[in-house]
C-alpha cells in the first residue's frame, strides 16, 4: 500500500465527513471554503451542539491497529501520511518538521508499533481541541 493509497482509499485515514464546496448557484449549500465563509462572517449563527468522547480518535485509526501491512507501511511513510491525517495543508518541508514533531511528542524513542494503541487516537483528538 502506498502513502497516498492509505490516505485516499475508502478504509483510510481520512475523515468520512468533510464540507463539499459547490459551484456557485442558487441551490449550493456551500459555495465558498468554510474558513472564508467563517472569516467573512457568512453565516447563520445559530446553537450548535457538540460532543465528545475520549477515545473518538480511534475510529479513525482501527485499520492501522489491526493491519500489519498498514502499520509498516504508516511508520515507514511518516512524514508524508500524519501530515495529512491530521488535515495539515502546508508546504511539504513544513509538513516533515511538523510529522516530526507530532512523532517526538507522541512516540517519543518508540517505533509506532510499540506505541499504536494509542498515537494516533491522540493526535486526532488533540487536533479537533
Amino acid at each position: 500500500l502506498g502513502a497516498v493509497r492509505i490516505m485516499s482509499g475508502p478504509d483510510g485515514l481520512t475523515l468520512p465527513f468533510l464540507p463539499v464546496v459547490e459551484p456557485q448557484g442558487p441551490n449550493a449549500f456551500i459555495d465558498k471554503h468554510p474558513i472564508d465563509i467563517i472569516e467573512a462572517k457568512g453565516f447563520n449563527d445559530v446553537p450548535a451542539l457538540f460532543s465528545y468522547c475520549d477515545d473518538e480518535g480511534s475510529m479513525f485509526a482501527l485499520k492501522i491497529f489491526f493491519d500489519e501491512k498498514t502499520l509498516e507501511t504508516v511508520e515507514s511513510n511518516w512524514d508524508v501520511i500524519i501530515p495529512k491525517g491530521v488535515m495539515i495543508d502546508i508546504e511539504p518541508a513544513k509538513g516533515v518538521e511538523i510529522a516530526q514533531k507530532l512523532r517526538k511528542r507522541f512516540l517519543g524513542d518508540k517505533t509506532l508499533k510499540e506505541k499504536c494503541s494509542r498515537i494516533f487516537t491522540d493526535v486526532r483528538r488533540k487536533t479537533f481541541r
